[in-house]
């Protein structure tokens, strides 16, 4: 191999270990956040660079195992982008409302690294809580014996050891805001999360 191969090959290799690093998380924090009587939570904070920028991000996996004729019970993932207004580009206030375009098209990948791992496109309804902080929801009711958001947190339960989101621009399908979170160590909360779930 001749030298300036191998220094392309170096330089490769240097860029790709460069976007990796920039690419994990600093900050990660797991919590159990309370929000009901029987509303369970499993929440993950971290910062980490999207849009080239860093942004504080929070995934609140939750499950509420009601099943009664006042409930049918709830379960999902909600994921909340702090200083939204800051991340230049994407367009949240197509996701804004409940008339919004981007709503009527699965733009919400969900996807679990493990063994069996798990990926579904859904849909996924918005709330804004200061103006400024952007969440997007994937939910279904508990009851439901199959829904994709049932079967996102029992994979991560069983065999889950990163979860990947992506969020797809409703205008630009190449922008998208995409976050990873580490789950291999959290599989027992997880299960506890989904007790009592069939």
């Amino acid at each position: 191999m001749n030298v300036k191969r191998r220094s392309l090959l170096l330089l490769a290799s240097l860029a790709l270990l460069a976007g990796a690093v920039q690419a994990q998380n600093t900050g990660g924090k797991w919590t159990q956040p309370v929000t009901g009587e029987t509303v369970r939570n499993l929440s993950y904070s971290a910062t980490a660079t999207v849009l080239g920028k860093p942004a504080k991000f929070e995934v609140n996996f939750f499950c509420d195992p009601s099943n009664h004729k006042e409930s049918a019970g709830a379960l999902g993932v909600e994921v909340s982008f702090a200083g939204s207004d800051k991340l230049s580009g994407f367009t949240f206030a197509a996701f804004d409302g409940p008339d919004a375009p981007a709503q009527a098209k699965k733009l919400m990948q969900l996807s679990v690294d493990g063994k069996p791992g798990f990926q579904a496109n859904e849909q996924a309804s918005v709330s804004y809580s200061d103006g400024k902080t952007f969440t997007f929801i994937v939910s279904e009711l508990t009851r439901r014996a199959k829904s994709p958001a049932k079967s996102f947190l029992q994979t991560i339960a069983a065999a889950g050891d990163n979860v990947t989101i992506v969020i797809t621009d409703f205008k630009n399908p190449k922008l998208t805001l995409q976050i990873t979170v580490p789950v291999a160590d959290q599989r027992s909360a997880f299960k506890k999360l989904l007790l009592d779930v069939k």
